[in-house]
């Protein structure tokens, strides 16, 4: 099992490495996911910790699929806001043929991603057959989703045993220090 450590309550230091889930990124990289109150309260701590690494010299990372998981989440969220404005059912493939809507989601994924390797190094990720069986492994011993699968393996091949994320599923990895503001 993984240590977890209460972001509120804990200060990074000069030198530290840390890995940024998908899941805290992308409050940061795309405000409009974090309207609301309630999101505003869980994206703020985030925020902080990400600032004040950067402030003191802390080093924090991102994969390359990391782009493949937050433009997932941001085509999500503009093709739930179009059928919401336009109240329709529209599926995503045809959301993504709409040419305006398109330009919309591609800019705000651009914008994402250059946003996030301003302040994140992104880390070489070879994603190959023993990457696989490894992902394959950690699937049958955790509670991790395909993509942590290889985040949590990339943190583990770069030596970096820090990693902030929103969510409990990396406290079922051993070796791992989850910063988070959850309290999982």
């Amino acid at each position: 099992m993984a240590h977890c450590v209460d972001i509120s309550r804990e200060r990074p230091s000069q030198g530290e490495r840390f890995f940024l889930d998908t899941s805290v990124l992308v409050h940061i990289v795309h405000p409009a996911l974090s309207l609301g109150i309630e999101r505003q309260r869980r994206a703020a701590p985030y925020a902080q910790f990400i600032s004040d690494c950067k402030r003191v010299g802390a080093e924090m990372y991102i994969s390359p699929l990391s782009l493949a998981e937050l433009a997932s989440i941001i085509e999500d969220f503009r093709h739930k806001v179009y059928c919401r404005q336009h109240s329709s059912d529209t599926k995503v493939k045809e959301f993504r043929a709409i040419a305006s809507e398109r330009r919309i989601v591609v800019d705000s994924i651009q914008t994402a991603w250059t946003q996030a390797i301003s302040f994140a190094n992104c880390l070489d990720h070879n994603v190959d057959a023993a990457a696989v069986a490894g992902a394959l492994d950690l699937l049958r011993r955790t509670s991790l989703d395909g993509y942590d699968l290889y985040f949590a393996q990339l943190c583990h091949h770069a030596k970096i045993c820090n990693i902030v994320a929103d969510d409990g599923d990396y406290s079922t990895v051993d070796n791992l220090i989850v910063f988070s503001s959850t309290g999982f």
